[in-house]
């Protein structure tokens, strides 16, 4: 028996995805819910990874919400793995990276070691702001919402330039 890809199934995404938010663990903090246009951009997207690359991308941005409902703008982090440069709703893109990642098969490509650190400069930072935000700028709530200690959450806000008051 053979089973094309995600790809050529589009209809099978979105009950692919209320799957994957029912089955999230209920002791995490996150999105149970997906908006329309979120789930839309599910669909348009072709999975390299087929449904694991999908469940992936649904428990990413279910834990990156910053509401109860997961928006385009909390799929940013999975436009960042798949290339693409433009972010939706709120998040800034950053053009230093376009060379690394998702760049035309003629440009020059920036080093590994260079396009990591730009992805996951803006992964924190992204993640930090949010966190600020969900926690009201309360570093020992953030910290503990995180998982991290609270001195090395300090270094990160100081790194990006997100907290001075510290």
């Amino acid at each position: 028996m053979t089973i094309p890809p995600l790809r050529e199934r589009p209809e099978d995404v979105p009950l692919l995805v209320y799957h994957f938010l029912q089955r999230l663990p209920s002791n995490t903090q996150g999105a149970r819910a997906i908006s329309p246009e979120a789930l839309q951009e599910l669909m348009r997207r072709e999975y390299a990874g087929n449904i694991r690359e999908l469940k992936s991308a649904v428990e990413r941005a279910a834990m990156m919400a910053e509401g109860a409902v997961i928006t385009p703008a909390d799929l940013a982090f999975e436009r960042i793995l798949s290339g693409e440069r433009t972010k939706a709703q709120g998040t800034l893109s950053s053009p230093s990276a376009t060379a690394s990642v998702g760049a035309a098969p003629n440009q020059p490509l920036t080093p590994f070691k260079d396009a990591k650190r730009t992805l996951i400069d803006e992964f924190e930072k992204d993640y930090l702001q949010r966190l600020l935000h969900r926690t009201g700028d309360n570093l020992s709530r953030a910290a503990a919402l995180a998982g991290i200690e609270r001195h090395y959450l300090r270094d990160l806000f100081r790194k990006h330039g997100l907290r001075s008051d510290d």
